[in-house]
């Protein structure tokens, strides 16, 4: 980095060594215009034409000029004495390996020109420095993560019917079809035991998530980002026996990171994958289990800001993260009078692994990735409180709600820095990952309306979407909303149907012959 002095006269020049040469030259209004020039040789031949008919000379075979007009800027005109830049930047920049301050070995030979002004060494830090690592390596991908796994393990009730044991005709009877009379099953918390057989579904889901914390200064916000998400998933799922079943799918998916504040960027990932899931169920107790993995690839764009003899651009790569899930779900579904309660506890895992790349397109600031994994942990205890309405002899409609208390937690991943180097300097830094545990809660609502068909296909649809709230101030409600619908192959009602007596064409039994006394 050539620090350039703010030298009055007109066609003065600096030098620093032998190879590296710089001259800042005063424009006709010296308070508002400076140009900069990085040399990189020196020639005797004259450069003498810039800005119309202002002439000022160069003295070099190329020179990259940068103009920076101080009237454009609202407020003060920034200082330009050496004797007032402080050699402490701002603690907008986190911790790191190598110093960003000037003069201290860590970023003076970036061959960038600038004046010495504190706006000059905020903009060639963010130029140096990656964007939060934690938004596209870790949390973007596992809220992804953690609605596909809220999805798929979302139940839906289904009226049960078994073929009646009792004469045609009664009152117990709850349908008739096909000359054979059925009688439904009176526990709603059983509406939730999955029919024998096969079964297929589709769904999908959508959400947001944004940044925990992120630092707020005089000079801007640093290390802010959010992100949306959607996905679709389809699978078959296949009951081994009444209690249990197993199932596989196949999702896809695509985020969308915005990086916010002092210096932009995004990423913009598409994603293919599947998993295996498992569910064991009682009427009253039931457990889940998934574990998958998806493949996420993407172009990362890394904004660069204007600073010094380098006019700005974008620094970008193709990003590859496979990101691995696991899920286990616990509740019990109990009956109170017409409504059923579902105490839940849902833990999921995600762990990503980033493999290496390097960026192109930012001249002297891209930089190189190394290979980095992190691990997210996020739990919730919920409630769901259901209200299922019969529709018609087969039909149910079921509207809920679910309130509940999720937590997001430290899972040490400071203690695994991202490691990047600048390609140009061949330096490497390690950025820490700031982490903390989280709390808040979690409001939702949807519906399911479910047909059974009584051994042919039955289907079930749902849709929900709610908010999860956190306790963190600089925080914004996560959305998100999710739908599908299942269909059930076969799974015929037990039992055997009453045999049916023809009442007309069965004989009346015959009265007993009655002796008459004094005949013999």
């Amino acid at each position: 980095m050539l620090i350039l002095p703010c030298s009055r006269a007109q066609g003065g020049w600096w030098n620093k060594g032998d190879d590296a040469k710089a001259l800042s030259i005063l424009s006709g209004k010296p308070q508002e215009v400076f140009a900069f020039g990085f040399i990189e040789g020196v020639t005797t031949t004259p450069i003498n034409s810039w800005a119309g008919d202002v002439n000022h000379k160069f003295k070099a075979d190329r020179v990259n000029l940068y103009a920076y007009d101080y009237s454009t800027v609202t407020g003060a005109t920034p200082s330009c004495r050496n004797n007032e830049i402080s050699n402490e930047l701002p603690d907008i920049f986190p911790e790191l390996d190598f110093d960003l301050d000037p003069g201290d070995g860590g970023i003076e030979d970036v061959p960038v020109a600038i004046l010495p002004t504190l706006d000059g060494f905020i903009r060639l830090g963010l130029n140096i420095l990656p964007r939060n690592p934690i938004a596209t390596g870790g949390k973007s991908l596992q809220e992804y993560q953690n609605d596909l796994v809220d999805t798929l393990f979302e139940r839906m009730p289904l009226r049960r019917f078994d073929v009646s044991s009792l004469p045609s005709g009664g009152d117990e009877i709850s349908v008739s079809l096909d000359d054979v009379d059925y009688q439904e099953d009176p526990s709603l918390a059983g509406q939730y035991l999955e029919k024998d057989g096969l079964s297929a579904w589709v769904k999908g889901f959508g959400g947001s998530t944004s940044a925990f914390q992120y630092v707020e200064s005089a000079y801007g916000e640093f290390g802010n980002w959010k992100s949306t998400h959607g996905g679709t998933a389809l699978g078959v799922d296949y009951s081994l026996s009444d209690d249990f079943k197993l199932g596989v799918y196949g999702n896809w998916g695509n985020v969308n990171v915005t990086y916010l504040g002092l210096a932009g960027g995004d990423w913009s990932p598409n994603g293919w994958g599947g998993g295996l899931t498992a569910t064991y169920a009682k009427e009253n107790f039931y457990a889940q289990g998934l574990f998958g993995a998806t493949g996420f690839s993407g172009t990362h764009n890394r904004y660069l800001l204007s600073v010094g003899s380098f006019g700005g651009g974008t620094a970008f790569a193709t990003k590859n993260t496979t990101s691995y899930i696991g899920a286990l779900r616990v509740g019990s579904p109990q009956q109170w009078g017409s409504v059923v309660l579902e105490p839940q506890l849902t833990g999921s895992w995600t762990h990503n692994a980033d493999h290496a790349w390097s960026e192109t397109g930012g001249g002297v600031f891209n930089l190189r990735y190394s290979d980095y994994s992190d691990n997210f942990l996020q739990t919730l205890l919920a409630l769901k409180v259901s209200a299922p309405l019969n529709s018609g002899q087969r039909a149910l409609v079921n509207p809920f709600i679910r309130i509940g208390w999720v937590a997001d937690w430290d899972l040490n991943n400071a203690n695994a820095n991202a490691n990047v180097t600048n390609i140009f300097l061949g330096r490497s830094a390690s950025i820490p990952i700031v982490q903390d545990n989280e709390s808040g809660i979690l409001l939702e609502g949807g519906v399911d309306y479910t047909i059974n068909n009584l051994g042919s296909t039955s289907f079930k649809l749902f849709a929900k979407g709610g908010a999860e709230i956190w306790g963190d101030s600089q925080k914004t409600a996560d959305w998100r909303a999710s739908g599908g619908v299942t269909f059930l192959f076969g799974g015929a009602p037990k039992g055997k149907p009453q045999p049916v007596v023809d009442v007309e064409s069965t004989p009346a039994p015959q009265p007993e012959a009655v002796p008459v006394r004094g005949l013999w």
